[in-house]
C-alpha cells in the first residue's frame, strides 16, 4: 500500500503551517507582530526647525520625523541632554552638529543616512603622534560594522557596499533580499520564487537548486546567523538602519557559507526617548495579472527610562500572471507575505545593555511562477498545482558592553524554518506525478568576542563561535492522491570555532590587517525508507559521522594615496565542511574551499559634486566545489564536481553634480570557468558556472526639490541589465537564461509627516528569463522560463506619528 506523508498540503486560507505557538518567537512576538506592520518615511536630505531649549530628544525625534534618517545612540541616558534652542533651515547632519554643539557629545555617521551619537571620550595620557592626520570633517566617516572593528570605510581593505535603509523602505519596488539586488548589481539569485532562492555574490556559484550544502553568501540581522544550509528566507527589510554587503570570501569573520561574502542588515535600535511610528498601505494593478495590496505599521514604545520596545509588521499580497492552460486556470502564481519583528532593548549601567529579538515571516505561493516558452510568455501546462511555503521563525539575544579598555559583544540565537514545496513530475502520454518534498531545519548559534586598542597603532579581535544545525528532510512521489514515500534523510553538522584579526598601523595613511580561523567540525547523517541504503565506502550502515578541521586566512593592506582616495590589496579564504548526502544511495561529499585575491581603490566626496567612485578586481580559485546536481529522478543531491576559477570585476559611482540630484551606478564583468571535473561526475562539464551573468549594471537618478517648509517632491528613474547566464552545467542544464533590461520611475509628495508615492515597474512590460527552471521533472520536455512580473503600478501613503 502506498505511503502517505503525514502533513498534506494546507488549503489557501488555512492557517499558516507553523505557529507561532510553536515558534521560537513565543509570546514576544504573539501579542503584536502581526497586528503591526512597517514603513518608514522617505529619506530627505534637508530639514526646517524652530525649537525651544529642551531634551536632546526633542531635536532628534523632529529631525528624524522631517528627514526618515536613523539617529541612533548606545546609551539612552543621553538623549535627556539638555540643549539650547535651534533654528535651522539646513542639512540634516548640519542641524545635528549644531544640536550637539554645545555639549559633551558627538557625532559618527554609519551609513548615507543614519548616524550615531556617542559621548566624546575622557581624558587619556599623551601617546605617540596619531598614524595619520586628523580629517577635516571625522563625523563623516562611514563606519563598516560588519568587519567587526568598527573600520572606517575609508580604511577598509576590500570591497564592500553600504545601502541606507531608507532606500529599502520604500514598499514600491522589490521587497526583501531582491530589493538589495535591484540596488547593487553584484548580488544576484536565482528566481524559482520567495522563499525558495539562492544567493550569489562576486561571480561564486555552485548550482541553481537547494541542497544540504551551506550558503554561498552569508545572512545576519545584526550579529543573527539566519540561514546555514538553507534557501534564502527573502525577509523583508523594513525599518533597518542599513545593510552591508561584504564581499567574499569572508570565512576569517564568518565562517562556513560566506565564500562569495555576506548580506548583513542593521536594525533600527528601540529607542527609549519616545514614542514614534510609521504607518503605510498600498495598492498596485499589473498588466495580464491581479491587483495586488500591501500595507504595514513600525511602532516604538519607551517602557522606562532605559527600557524601550521596537515591533515592525507588514503584510502583503501579489497577485498571479501566468495562465496554466493545462487546468484551464488564470493567474495560478498569487503569493502571500506576512510577517515582522520585535526588539526589547535595556539599558544597564556603566553602558551594558541587552536586546532580546524576535522574527516571524510566512511565505505561501499559490503556484509557481514559471512559464513554458513553446505556449505563451506568460503561459504554460500544468498536469497539477505546485505550491509552496516557507515558514521562518527566530529568537536571539544579544549583550555589548565595556570589559576593561575592550567591548564584549556576545550573540545567541535560535532560528527553525519548515519549507515545503511540490513539483509536476507527470511525464508527457503518462499518468499525473507529483513530487513534495518537506523539510525542517533548526540552527542554534553563538558568537563571543572581544576587540579594544592596544595603544595607537594597533586594533584587534578575538572570539570564539558555535553553530549547531540540524536538517530533515521528507521526500515523496506519486499521484497526487496517494504519495509514495521516498524516506527521509536527517543531517546534522555542529562547528566549534576560533578566530582573530589585528590591524597595525605602521605609518601614517598605511593599515595592515591580518586574521585567520580555525574550525573543528562534525557531521552527521542518516537515511530512512527506501533512501537507507549503505553508506559508500563502508561496510553497510545506515548512519554517518565526520569530524573535520579546517583553518581560514586573511591578509589586506590599505593606503591612503592622497585625501580622500584608498588603494587596498586583500587576500583571504573561504569554506564549506563536507557531510553527507543521498544519491540513491547515501554518499559523503568533500569540504570545499576558495583562496581570493582582491585589488581595488575607493574614492569619496571629491569635488563640490560629492563625487565617490570604487573599483575592484578580484581572482579566485575553488576546490573541490560543492554543488547540488540532479539525479536520475530529477531530485537534487550535492556531489563535488571538480575545481574551478572565478575572475571579477566591479564598480560603484556616483555624484551629486546640482542640488537635489543625484546620480548612481554599479556595475560588473565575471568569468568563471570549471577547469578540472571531479571524480565522482559523469562526462565532460568544462564551461562557465552557473546563474551568474557575465555583466550587469545598475544606474538611476534621483531628484528632490522643497516647495516648502515641510513640502518636498521627488522624482526617480532606474534601469538595470543583466547579462546571460546558464541555468546549470553539464549538457541537460545547460539552458540559457538573463540578456535582459528593465526600468522603472518613482514619484513622490511630502507635505508635513505624509508622503503619497506612485511607482512605476518595469516600464517597458518586458518579458526576460529571469531562471530557466520551474519544475527539475519536465526539463527535457518543455521550454520552462520565469518571466519578469508584467508592467506594474502602485499607488500608496505612508505617515509617521
Amino acid at each position: 500500500m502506498a505511503a502517505r506523508l503525514t502533513t498534506g498540503w494546507p488549503p489557501l486560507n488555512a492557517r499558516y503551517p507553523y505557529s507561532l505557538a510553536q515558534g521560537a518567537c513565543g509570546s514576544l512576538i504573539a501579542a503584536s507582530v502581526f497586528s503591526i506592520s512597517s514603513a518608514s518615511a522617505q529619506t530627505r536630505t534637508t530639514v526646517h526647525l524652530d525649537l525651544r531649549p529642551g531634551p536632546l530628544s526633542q531635536a532628534i525625534n523632529e529631525i528624524a520625523a522631517q528627514s526618515g534618517a536613523s539617529i541612533g545612540t548606545d546609551d539612552p541616558a543621553l538623549l535627556r541632554t539638555p540643549i539650547s534652542a535651534l533654528r535651522i533651515d539646513g542639512a540634516v547632519d548640519q542641524a545635528l552638529r549644531l544640536a550637539l554643539a554645545r555639549t559633551d557629545l558627538r557625532l559618527v555617521r554609519t551609513g548615507p543616512a543614519s548616524w550615531r551619537i556617542l559621548r566624546e571620550a575622557r581624558h587619556v595620557p599623551p601617546s605617540p603622534p596619531r598614524r595619520r592626520p586628523v580629517p577635516v570633517e571625522p563625523a563623516q566617516d562611514i563606519v563598516v560594522t560588519g568587519s567587526k572593528l568598527d573600520t572606517p570605510l575609508q580604511d577598509y581593505p576590500g570591497s564592500v557596499t553600504i545601502i541606507d535603509g531608507t532606500a529599502l523602505d520604500h514598499p514600491g519596488r522589490e521587497r526583501g533580499t531582491l530589493a538589495v539586488a535591484e540596488i547593487q548589481a553584484n548580488l544576484l539569485s536565482t528566481r524559482l520564487g520567495p522563499g525558495r532562492n539562492k544567493l550569489f555574490l562576486r561571480g561564486i556559484a555552485d548550482s541553481s537548486f537547494n541542497g544540504t550544502s551551506p550558503a554561498l553568501v552569508g545572512q545576519y540581522l545584526g550579529d543573527l546567523r539566519l540561514t546555514y544550509a538553507s534557501p534564502d528566507p527573502d525577509l523583508r527589510l523594513y525599518d533597518v538602519d542599513r545593510v552591508e554587503i561584504l564581499e567574499g570570501p569572508q570565512g576569517t569573520l564568518y565562517g562556513a557559507g560566506s565564500l562569495g561574502g555576506i548580506l548583513r542588515a542593521v536594525p533600527r535600535s528601540p529607542d527609549p526617548g519616545a514614542t514614534h511610528g510609521d504607518v503605510w498601505a498600498g495598492g498596485s494593478i499589473s498588466a495580464h495579472g491581479q491587483p495586488g495590496a500591501d500595507g504595514g505599521m513600525v511602532l516604538n514604545l519607551p517602557l522606562a527610562p532605559r527600557v524601550a520596545l521596537r515591533v515592525v509588521g507588514y503584510g502583503e499580497q501579489d497577485g498571479g500572471y501566468i495562465d496554466d492552460i493545462g487546468r484551464g486556470l488564470k493567474d495560478v502564481n498569487r503569493s502571500r507575505v506576512a510577517g515582522g519583528r520585535a526588539a526589547l532593548r535595556v539599558g544597564f549601567g556603566s553602558g551594558w545593555t541587552a536586546t532580546l529579538g524576535g522574527i516571524a515571516q510566512d511565505v505561501r505561493n499559490r503556484d509557481s511562477q514559471y512559464a513554458d516558452e513553446d505556449l505563451g510568455s506568460l503561459v504554460r501546462a500544468s498536469a497539477v498545482a505546485q505550491p509552496s511555503f516557507h515558514s521562518y521563525r527566530a529568537v536571539d539575544l544579544a549583550i555589548e558592553g565595556r570589559v576593561g579598555g575592550a567591548t564584549l559583544r556576545s550573540t545567541t540565537g535560535y532560528v527553525a524554518q519548515r519549507l515545503g514545496q511540490a513539483f509536476d513530475a507527470t511525464q508527457p502520454d503518462n499518468d499525473i506525478l507529483l513530487y513534495e518534498q518537506r523539510d525542517r531545519i533548526s540552527m542554534v548559534s553563538n558568537e563571543t568576542r572581544l576587540n579594544g586598542k592596544a595603544g595607537d597603532r594597533l586594533d584587534w579581535l578575538a572570539g570564539i563561535a558555535v553553530l549547531h544545525a540540524r536538517s530533515t528532510e521528507r521526500r515523496a512521489l506519486g499521484a497526487p492522491d496517494a504519495l509514495a514515500s521516498l524516506g527521509e534523510v536527517r543531517l546534522g553538522m555542529t562547528e566549534a570555532t576560533a578566530f582573530g584579526e589585528l590591524a597595525l598601523h605602521p605609518t601614517s595613511g598605511i593599515i595592515v590587517t591580518g586574521g585567520g580561523r580555525v574550525s573543528y567540525i562534525a557531521a552527521d547523517g542518516a537515511a530512512s525508507g527506501t533512501l537507507a541504503k549503505p553508506v559508500v565506502g563502508t561496510a553497510g550502515p545506515k548512519a554517518a559521522r565526520r569530524y573535520q578541521w579546517l583553518a581560514t586566512p586573511m591578509v589586506g593592506i590599505s593606503w591612503e594615496a592622497a585625501r580622500k582616495i584608498t588603494v587596498f590589496a586583500r587576500y583571504a579564504g573561504g569554506y564549506r565542511p563536507g557531510g553527507l548526502t543521498v544519491n540513491g544511495v547515501a554518499e559523503a561529499f568533500d569540504p570545499d574551499t576558495i583562496r581570493t585575491v582582491e585589488l581595488g581603490f575607493r574614492a569619496r566626496d571629491l569635488g563640490r559634486a560629492k563625487f565617490h567612485l570604487s573599483a575592484t578586481a578580484a581572482a579566485s580559485r575553488w576546490r573541490d566545489i560543492q554543488a547540488d546536481s540532479l539525479d536520475g529522478l530529477a531530485i537534487p543531491h550535492v556531489a563535488n564536481i571538480g575545481y574551478g576559477r572565478v575572475q571579477s570585476l566591479s564598480f560603484d559611482v556616483g555624484a551629486t553634480p546640482f542640488p537635489g540630484i543625484d546620480l548612481t551606478a554599479s556595475g560588473f564583468r565575471s568569468w568563471s570557468k570549471l577547469t578540472t571535473v571531479g571524480p565522482s561526475v559523469e562526462g565532460p562539464l568544462m564551461g562557465p558556472l552557473p546563474n551568474v551573468a557575465r555583466y550587469g549594471a545598475v544606474m538611476a537618478v534621483e531628484y528632490r526639490h522643497r516647495i516648502a517648509a515641510q513640502s518636498e517632491i521627488g522624482l526617480g528613474v532606474r534601469g538595470k541589465i543583466v547579462g546571460p547566464s546558464m541555468l546549470g552545467i553539464g549538457p541537460e542544464l545547460s539552458l540559457p537564461q538573463g540578456d535582459y533590461g528593465t526600468l522603472a520611475a518613482s514619484a513622490s509628495l511630502t507635505i508635513r509627516r505624509a508622503t503619497v508615492t506612485l511607482d512605476a515597474t518595469n516600464l517597458l512590460d518586458a518579458r526576460g528569463n529571469l531562471f530557466a527552471l520551474g519544475t527539475p521533472f519536465t526539463l527535457a520536455t518543455g521550454h520552462q522560463s520565469t518571466p519578469l512580473r508584467p508592467r506594474t503600478l502602485r499607488l500608496g501613503v505612508a505617515t509617521s506619528f
